[in-house]
């Protein structure tokens, strides 16, 4: 089983060289697996990646091409068997491949995994991640608010985010990859997960595994909210699902005065909104109660 991982990719070059580094030392020989960076980067970065590293340029204006065709892009590419879909601000632990192969093992499945949230003053090239202490990832607070398993929460494929998600290659091939009418931030993953769910392929939260988030600088503004706003209204017009509609108890949740007050953590947020959704689709709350 060889691992493709796909990292798509524009303007956060100090970051991406960081992500690849972690990569270069995990634990898991260098053949059983290969690293796709998608979109674009500076010729000078480019040509200095090393082996076993891919640069697979997006053609046309960077800000016009979404996060969702650069993964297209990488998908395309891709050499692996499992394609493990990477954002450039993540570090993984040494070992984290090694045992994404094994939980990868048997049949058709979308894991994805949880991540901390490193503090600003955190140097990401010698961070020995175990000591530091990080807030916890919004979905594990909601999970215990909720006081359910991962494996019983019925809104699974809202809690799948891409930034460390992993699928077989033919059953993303064959579901057509990432809806590209999807743009800014938000509901790419968050529909391709929705997809996998209508299919019966099973969404696994592997809670042990964890990846790390390099600190930087959310911007919440206006065009942001817009921007996510919109992309529920694509996920809803794809589908036409009463459950969908319940989708307003996040964008509700999406309070980015509350962020503001809090120093710009949108955990409460996040959390308020999951848990929320997940009562919704189980018909314990009503929109407007």
């Amino acid at each position: 089983m060889k691992i493709s991982v796909i990292i798509p990719h524009r303007g956060r070059e100090e970051q991406l060289l960081s992500c690849l580094g972690a990569l270069e030392e995990q634990t898991m020989d260098r053949d059983k697996y290969e690293v796709i960076v998608a979109g674009h980067v500076r010729k000078e970065l480019s040509e200095s990646l090393g082996p076993g590293t891919r640069y697979i340029k997006a053609v046309g204006e960077e800000e016009e091409f979404s996060t969702a065709a650069m993964r297209n892009l990488g998908i395309r590419e891709a050499e692996g068997d499992v394609l493990l879909f990477l954002d450039c601000d993540m570090l993984l632990p040494e070992a984290f491949l090694e045992n994404l192969r094994e939980n990868m093992k048997g049949g058709s499945k979308m894991l994805f995994a949880l991540r901390k949230r490193l503090p600003r003053e955190t140097d990401p090239q010698r961070a020995k991640f175990k000591r530091i202490k990080c807030p916890r990832d919004e979905r594990e607070v909601a999970r215990a608010m909720l006081n359910v398993s991962y494996e019983n929460i019925e809104t699974i494929w809202l809690w799948a985010y891409s930034h460390t998600m992993c699928v077989r290659r033919k059953d993303i091939t064959a579901l057509g990859g990432f809806r590209e009418e999807f743009s800014g931030w938000g509901m790419e993953d968050t529909e391709l997960a929705y997809r996998f769910f209508r299919e019966g392929i099973p969404i696994i939260c592997d809670h042990k595994s964890r990846c790390y988030h390099m600190w930087h600088r959310e911007n919440y503004d206006r065009k942001r909210q817009r921007g996510y706003r919109e992309n529920i209204e694509i996920l809803r017009s794809i589908y036409k699902e009463p459950l969908l509609e319940g989708l307003d108890l996040c964008f509700g949740c999406f309070n980015t005065a509350a962020a503001a007050m809090a120093g710009g953590d949108m955990t409460p947020s996040y959390v308020c909104g999951l848990c929320m959704f997940e009562a919704y689709a189980r018909g314990l709350y009503k929109k407007g109660k």
